[in-house]
């Protein structure tokens, strides 16, 4: 275990068959935990959408869990099952503690999307943060990006694994971010999912910056962008996480 800022990073843990890892950072109060997924395109996991987010939560007295799934996805059913295993985990082993969020960035956002609609029960987080998230596998005429961000293990399955057409009044209450200029990731996608939400009455807080390049994480170098942090931090207070 290593210590930084009064927050202390755990071992890592295993989360399944497919190779995926947990590593939890817990600040000495805190309340509730958010599970950090980095993007990356399913091919890789950004540095920077990781550790560092982690960090940023420990100090609104958040714990954390960055989950370092694998990449690339084999099997997109054993990649999903280790992140709501990553929720039962850090569920069971802080009951006391407060409610369980996951964020994510990019194919990370839609990882932690999919998280969301596709489990129930202990499974299912208490909320959902979506920075720049993939989200259609359908829409693809108006989004051809979006078939750069995920391999062919999604191949024939693209309505299951579409985050728009997954969303139901079970979901969880949702955090959303992204650029209207966005060059990776067609923002009209994030409004069609906005669609889904306010047809399902769950609530939603969406967020689209006029300008901003894709991947920006915490977007320490754009103050407009950056912003984002600020009004997370706020939605998570009002939905119970943090003491800061």
């Amino acid at each position: 275990m290593t210590t930084s800022d009064a927050a202390t990073w755990g071992d890592s843990v295993e989360l399944g068959t497919d190779g995926s890892m947990l590593r939890t950072l817990t600040p000495a109060h805190h309340r509730g935990t958010v599970l950090v997924l980095p993007g990356g395109g399913y091919v890789m996991r950004a540095d920077y959408e990781a550790d560092p987010v982690a960090q940023w939560l420990a100090g609104l007295g958040i714990a954390s869990g960055v989950v370092d799934y694998a990449v690339p996805p084999q099997d997109p059913d054993a990649l999903l099952a280790s992140v709501r295993t990553a929720v039962t985990l850090v569920r069971d082993a802080d009951p006391a503690h407060g409610p369980v969020g996951v964020l994510g960035f990019s194919a990370g956002g839609h990882l932690a999307g999919l998280t969301g609609t596709r489990a129930s029960g202990p499974e299912r987080p208490d909320a959902l943060m979506l920075c720049y998230p993939g989200i259609s596998l359908v829409r693809r005429a108006s989004d051809p990006p979006t078939l750069r961000l995920l391999p062919s293990p999604f191949t024939g399955r693209e309505e299951e694994f579409s985050l728009e057409l997954r969303v139901d009044s079970t979901t969880p209450p949702t955090f959303t971010w992204h650029t209207s200029d966005d060059e990776m990731l067609d923002v009209d996608n994030l409004y069609h999912l906005a669609q889904a939400y306010a047809a399902a009455k769950v609530p939603l807080s969406l967020h689209v910056f006029p300008h901003g390049r894709h991947g920006l994480g915490l977007a320490t170098d754009n103050p407009t962008v950056g912003a984002w942090t600020t009004l997370c931090a706020q939605w998570l207070r009002d939905l119970s996480f943090g003491t800061a």
